[in-house]
């Protein structure tokens, strides 16, 4: 029976399965909280953030955003290449030269062969080395000076890194189960539940000028309407009648 259709404790060798389930726990709490990170990021940018507020009075969102950015960052990289850490690459290595019986070494690297990092995944992951180290943990001269620039990594960078990064997590757990996401997608009535950071941004979203400025500026609207574009009318609209008012 092939390695991967089999859970850990059905594969490994049974002394060192404790040994194992502490360090994949360890990695897999740690994977959870930069998951669940991103997840937020993705809902926030979801919003229309941008008509909420100007952007020097956005503080709290601005914030919001950095602050989960640069821990998914630190904790990436903790988890992929801290040369002091339980990292993931060490994981593995020590799954295949320790953990696991040698007639099942072979099947296993075989299978890690398609969980290799992407060329775009690997210059990703230098970015998020160099950020980590030359703007996050330390501050690089040069940074100040402006002699060099590092480009942000995004949210769809963070889920890339991620993404691939899980791929080879799911690889060195055989069939065990876990889930990676605090914000579990689930159901009452055959309606999704809704999340509390959605409840959150409704509500900045519902108590916001520009949603309400049909009602606010009433005699004004009919000629700022016109103004609008047609992608503008549509967004605001899409957002009124998702929050309970009606077309403008």
């Amino acid at each position: 029976m092939p390695a991967d259709d089999r859970k850990p404790e059905q594969v490994l060798k049974p002394e060192y399965l404790r040994e194992y389930t502490t360090a994949h726990n360890d990695i897999w709490y740690r994977l959870v909280h930069v998951n669940t990170s991103i997840q937020i990021l993705e809902i926030i940018a979801s919003y229309p953030v941008d008509h909420l507020f100007d952007p020097s009075e956005a503080v709290f969102l601005k914030m919001l955003y950095w602050n989960f950015n640069y821990t998914c960052i630190v904790m990436l990289y903790a988890i992929l290449d801290d040369p002091e850490g339980l990292t993931l690459n060490q994981f593995k290595n020590t799954l295949i030269k320790k953990w696991l019986p040698e007639k099942e070494q072979q099947f296993f690297r075989a299978k890690l062969k398609n969980c290799r990092f992407s060329a775009k995944c690997k210059r990703l992951k230098s970015r998020l080395q160099q950020i980590r180290h030359k703007v996050i943990a330390h501050r690089d001269p040069k940074i100040v000076n402006g002699s060099l620039r590092i480009p942000v990594l995004s949210i769809a960078d963070l889920r890339t890194l991620y993404n691939e990064t899980e791929a080879l997590f799911s690889a060195c757990s055989f069939h065990a189960e876990y889930e990676t996401r605090l914000y579990v997608p689930c159901t009452v009535g055959d309606k999704p539940v809704q999340k509390d950071i959605e409840y959150i941004m409704d509500l900045l979203v519902y108590h916001s000028f520009w949603l309400n400025q049909p009602e606010r500026d009433i005699e004004l609207w009919p000629e700022l309407r016109k103004s609008l574009t047609e992608k503008e009318l549509l967004d605001l609209n899409t957002w009124r009648v998702k929050l309970g008012l009606p077309p403008a």
